[in-house]
């Protein structure tokens, strides 16, 4: 079972960071499929943002490649 610990600050600091860099970056970009590469990357960025603070026991990048690597490995020698 997950725990789920929401702390409204953390929240709102992520989410007035990628506002921020929104407005600050969004007048600069000119090219139609950069904006929408932008927004796409900045919403992920918000997302993952969003469940790392919401579940902090996420399993992180080592996790998954372990779990990926892990069923090649022998364990004889």
């Amino acid at each position: 079972m997950t725990y789920i610990d929401v702390d409204l600050g953390e929240l709102l600091a992520i989410t007035l960071t990628i506002a921020a860099v929104w407005l600050l970056e969004w007048r600069g970009i000119k090219d139609g499929k950069t904006r929408a590469v932008f927004a796409f990357l900045l919403i992920t960025l918000w997302v993952l943002g969003m469940l790392i603070s919401l579940i902090p026991d996420l399993p992180g990048p080592p996790q998954l490649i372990k779990a990926m690597i892990e069923p090649f490995m022998r364990t004889e020698i």
